[in-house]
């Protein structure tokens, strides 16, 4: 692996701007000015001037810019090669996706790819995110709203929100129902971070509706959230994918909440720096064959 200062030097000779660096890996303005401290200190050499507002490399930096740029490129073979030798990639999921759509999808892409292994790990959005940026995954598999300027991203396909009551919840004999008549209800949600959390809040400040103090319990489970709703212990905003047998064998009742959009996407995401885009691009032509096949 590659240390962590040579990225940075290569990164900031390519966009000359301390900002735009930090932006770019992720990382404050001063951790930048640190790195490239670091390697003039180690190697004894000055690797940038200023020219009034102008970035301008060193001779001694493009020797070094040179020497990196083969690090990175053997570094990045090796870590290929490694890889494919051993089979081994990481995805994460969020709780929906990995939960109830990417399952069958994985197994079958094991099947059809039997010389590699792919593990995957389920989090909310925000960690699996977070463990992206880290290099602990090599793709994202996300539902709901995340900064797509930070990201490599792709449409994986559209879902939607649904409200979803017990059969025995007077309001399972309605169609649709107003905002403020959920928020009398005891409402159950996945905690704060999770995509399905934020879809719903985004959807209900646009309405002036602050939902936080109407919250009667969170559960980062949405099989305990279904089993609570099933009970009729409260309702439950929730994705169709995840309630789709519930709904079918009636055991929960869908209800439309008025003038509510809560359609959202599932996207893929991977950082742009990735070593691992072949798989990351085998994986994505997978699935999207398999869910349009």
């Amino acid at each position: 692996m590659i240390d962590n200062r040579l990225i940075t030097f290569i990164t900031l000779t390519r966009l000359k701007n301390y900002t735009k660096t930090a932006e770019k890996l992720h990382m404050t303005q001063p951790a930048v000015s640190q790195h490239i401290k670091y390697l003039e200190k180690y190697y004894s050499i000055t690797l940038f001037q200023r020219k009034g507002r102008e970035l301008i490399i060193t001779k001694e930096g493009k020797d070094l810019l040179e020497y990196a740029k083969k690090m990175l490129s053997v570094s990045s073979a090796a870590e290929k090669n490694l890889r494919e030798k051993r089979g081994s990639y990481h995805i994460g999921a969020t709780l929906t996706i990995g939960g109830y759509f990417i399952p069958e999808i994985l197994f079958r892409y094991l099947e059809a790819r039997r010389s590699i292994g792919v593990s995957m790990e389920i989090g909310n959005t925000e960690n699996v995110l977070k463990n992206l940026r880290e290099g602990g995954i090599d793709l994202a598999v996300v539902e709901g709203v995340f900064d797509k300027k930070k990201y490599k991203n792709r449409l994986l396909i559209r879902d939607s929100l649904i409200l979803v009551v017990s059969p025995e919840n007077p309001l399972a004999k309605r169609r649709t129902v107003d905002i403020e008549e959920v928020l009398k209800e005891r409402l159950i949600l996945r905690e704060e971070g999770s995509g399905t959390r934020k879809r719903f809040e985004a959807e209900a400040y646009l309405r002036g509706i602050d939902i936080k103090e109407s919250v009667y319990m969170e559960i980062g489970s949405l099989n305990a959230i279904k089993k609570m709703v099933e009970m009729n212990a409260g309702v439950s905003v929730i994705s169709r994918e995840a309630v789709k047998r519930e709904i079918g064998d009636g055991s929960l009742a869908e209800v439309e909440i008025s003038g509510f959009d809560l359609e959202r996407e599932f996207n893929f995401v991977w950082t742009a720096d990735s070593y691992n885009k072949d798989f990351i691009e085998d994986f994505m032509e997978f699935c999207s064959g398999y869910i349009s096949g």
